[in-house]
């Protein structure tokens, strides 16, 4: 029987809403699930369904997401027979033997959660006991490993300096059916303030022509380069590229200690202070010239009353 789960707008599109479970909600912005592919949600819904599958397929490095065996199939929860086009969003699809798609069809097997970008708690899936499959025996909790996750993560952010880059663009020009840039953000699952960073950042490479250097990192890290001088730039960037990310962070922290102003504090000489008793502070004798009072202590070298 056709699953009928909800449908959402999303992007000006109506798409199925993602399996959530008890927790309510996926633990990303809808666009990440697309630039985790390595495309932006645009690019996506330019695809063909086919070509939509093969990067479900490659996100999930070619195994069923239950046993990590060679998989067959991509699945879409919330079936196209429902849903039509709608099913076929990265948070609705997942990919699987023969054998474990039929028994997802059959409903033997029932998604309970599926966010992909979880790696934690991303995959619950019940049994025909009506028991849900033990963690550690989902291959989902196991299938990247450091090279993956390096290829993954590159990918991730060059699809979203694309993001960054269309943000820019719309701040002079809104896609159709939207207020202005923040409200398409919005849809897209960013707050304005994610959406200016991105604008910032694409402006920024914009103007300096260091793309290639700058997507390769993550555009928060990227904001930070922004007020670095000109003439430092590209050796900055050069050791984010060269050396271990530790060693460049302290290399960075060093020429360029801290974007916060930090804290103010007084330090007073415990000598030159002295507590006193008084009924009120007006009642204190000291000098207003060379000292102050704070709730009956009198601090030499002050210069005023509080």
């Amino acid at each position: 029987m056709p699953k009928l789960l909800g449908e959402m707008e999303f992007a000006g599109r109506q798409v199925v809403q993602p399996i959530t479970g008890k927790e309510g909600k996926l633990v990303r912005p809808y666009e990440d699930y697309f630039t985790a592919l390595g495309v932006t949600s645009e690019e996506w819904f330019a695809l063909e369904e086919q070509e939509r599958k093969e990067l479900i397929r490659k996100r999930d490095h070619y195994q069923d997401i239950i046993t990590g065996n060679s998989q067959d199939h991509v699945h879409e929860f919330g079936t196209r027979g429902a849903h039509s086009v709608r099913a076929l969003v990265p948070w609705n699809m997942g990919s699987f033997t023969a054998k474990n798609h039929e028994l997802l069809q059959k409903d033997i097997y029932t998604i309970y959660r599926f966010d992909p970008l979880d790696a934690e708690n991303g995959l619950v899936i019940i049994r025909a006991d009506g028991k849900p499959f033990p963690r550690d025996s989902l291959w989902f909790y196991h299938r990247n490993d450091i090279k993956d996750q390096k290829k993954d993560v590159l990918g991730a952010r060059k699809a979203l300096w694309r993001v960054a880059e269309r943000f820019r663009q719309a701040k002079k020009v809104t896609p159709q059916g939207f207020l202005d840039v923040y409200e398409w953000g919005a849809s897209l699952g960013y707050s304005s303030s994610r959406v200016k960073e991105f604008i910032r950042v694409a402006r920024f490479a914009k103007e300096t022509g260091l793309i290639e250097m700058l997507e390769v990192m993550d555009i928060g890290t990227a904001d930070r380069f922004r007020k670095i001088p000109e003439e430092d730039l590209k050796k900055v960037l050069g050791w984010f590229s060269d050396l271990h990310p530790a060693e460049a962070w302290d290399k960075f922290n060093e020429k360029y200690p801290g974007g916060s102003r930090g804290s103010t504090f007084l330090v007073f000489p415990k000598a030159k202070s002295k507590k006193v008793t008084a009924k009120s502070a007006g009642d204190v004798e000291y000098d207003p010239h060379t000292e102050m009072v704070i709730r009956g202590t009198v601090i030499a070298g002050g210069d005023k009353e509080v």
